[in-house]
């Protein structure tokens, strides 16, 4: 199935059951509240493969480290980052992510600083990772210094 094959699912996940779940995100609960059609509505289309939803139960997770992609081709391209983003060596499913870096500048709510930093040490994270899954045991340096590789 090209869905698969599209977002890179690995074969353990794909030989899982799926079943798929929709959710419909539309208005606002105070919409659904004061008409009686959309409630009805509403109720006509919950089933337990469906869930109607308004954009006030849509909340941020910040406690999560996440980063916002377009799939092509099976390759995942980084878009935006978490404004709090942390990297560090345990953050290794981002080594399969491209344009990391560029995202840094798509990204709203980090000061000028901040974007330096992770412009900074992404490079040097990668670069970690890429060695680790080599099995080499690396000191990730720059101009003599060497650099943390943890927040």
């Amino acid at each position: 199935m090209s869905f698969y094959r599209d977002f890179s699912i690995s074969q353990d996940l794909i030989d899982l059951t799926f079943k798929p779940r929709f959710v419909l995100i539309y208005g606002r609960r105070e919409e659904f509240d004061k008409d009686k059609n959309l409630k009805q509505k509403r109720g006509a289309l919950m089933n337990n493969d469906q869930v109607l939803m308004s954009y006030d139960r849509i909340k941020p997770k910040f406690l999560n480290n996440y980063i916002t992609c377009n799939v092509k081709n099976g390759k995942f391209i980084a878009k935006n980052l978490s404004p709090i983003y942390k990297i560090g060596p345990y953050e290794d499913d981002m080594y399969n992510v491209t344009n990391l870096v560029e995202a840094v500048d798509n990204t709203e709510y980090l000061t000028d600083e901040r974007k330096v930093f992770l412009k900074e040490k992404i490079p040097y994270c990668l670069e970690y990772f890429k060695a680790e899954k080599n099995g080499v045991d690396v000191q990730i340096t720059r101009n003599g210094r060497e650099f943390q590789t943890d927040e």
